[in-house]
């Protein structure tokens, strides 16, 4: 089962709109051709509220809320994620997620102006969460977690290594792909795989968002 989290995003009065993330359209990303698939998966639990539970986006007149940050207890937003970015819809598809998935999952804790777009897990193919943020001034995120990479698949994305970091507690590589953009990636072998890719967002900014990812579980 492919278990989607409905978009939710802000916008700030005056303020230019972010354009589409990259995760959009196939590219240079890295996205795995054993991708989210269709087909049932009756042990993947449902996620996604009703279109009715979610709140909707504040007029063009409305400024964003102070933070992103969750303001929910933790029985409220889903425990160990109640510090992801976002509403308690988007902790929940969090903690279904690492309850559903082999491999550890993290989420983003965001300043104020980061949004989530929209974003999915399936089970297929040794799992894979995929999760796109649109920020200030066109700024995206695209973060991607997945199982182990089967043998011969080219499943991370390609680049030139430039540094080392971390992603959340993971060991990880700053790499620049061939299109501009920035990635960091982590691997663990015969475990799984983490990148988190930035548009519109410096080299800096991006390694203090990934080095901050929380471990949800796993």
């Amino acid at each position: 089962m492919l278990v989607v989290l409905a978009a939710i995003v802000a916008a700030c009065a005056g303020s230019t709109g972010p354009t589409a993330p990259a995760s959009e359209t196939p590219g240079p990303s890295g996205l795995p051709s054993g991708g989210p698939s269709s087909a049932p998966v009756e042990t993947a639990p449902p996620t996604t509220p009703p279109q009715s539970e979610q709140p909707p986006s504040p007029s063009d007149t409305e400024a964003p809320p102070e933070s992103a940050a969750p303001s929910g207890s933790p029985e409220t937003t889903g425990g160990t994620a109640a510090a992801c970015t976002g509403t308690d819809n988007n902790r929940d598809f969090y903690a279904d997620a690492a309850k559903a998935l082999d491999f550890a999952v993290y989420c983003p804790v965001l300043p104020r102006g980061w949004f989530v777009d929209q974003g999915e897990y399936s089970l297929r193919n040794g799992g894979l969460l995929r999760i796109t943020y649109k920020g200030p001034n066109g700024a995206a995120l695209e973060l991607v977690e997945r199982g182990p990479c089967g043998t011969g698949d080219d499943c991370i994305p390609s680049g030139t290594e430039e540094g080392q970091t971390s992603f959340g507690d993971l060991p990880a590589e700053v790499v620049a792909l061939d299109d501009g953009r920035l990635a960091i990636v982590a691997e663990e072998v015969g475990v799984g795989q983490w990148w988190i890719i930035g548009r519109g967002v410096d080299e800096q900014a991006l390694t203090e968002i990934a080095s901050e990812l929380a471990r949800v579980g796993g």
